[in-house]
């Protein structure tokens, strides 16, 4: 499982590892801000979003979904140029 979202200048992915959830936070260049792993099967993805966006002060930004894989490819081609 996994999702992506753009909260103001920056966008939030994550996705199921065997310890939890492994999130990633990117600036608006793709390039990477922090990231870590939730390590808790018990929380929902959604649960999760919200842990995150309350530990980085993110709650007040206005949060709109992407899809995941068209995020992965803009960071590769990011990453090539």
């Amino acid at each position: 499982m996994e999702a992506a979202w753009k909260l103001g200048n920056t966008y939030l992915m994550i996705q199921d590892c065997e310890s939890g959830w492994d999130f990633t936070i990117l600036d608006l260049l793709f390039s990477e801000i922090d990231g870590g792993v939730v390590e808790s099967m018990n929380f929902t993805l959604e649960e999760v979003r919200d842990d995150i966006m309350a530990d980085y002060n993110l709650c007040s930004l206005i949060c709109e979904e992407v899809e995941y894989d068209k995020l992965m490819e803009q960071i590769e081609a990011n990453r090539k140029v």
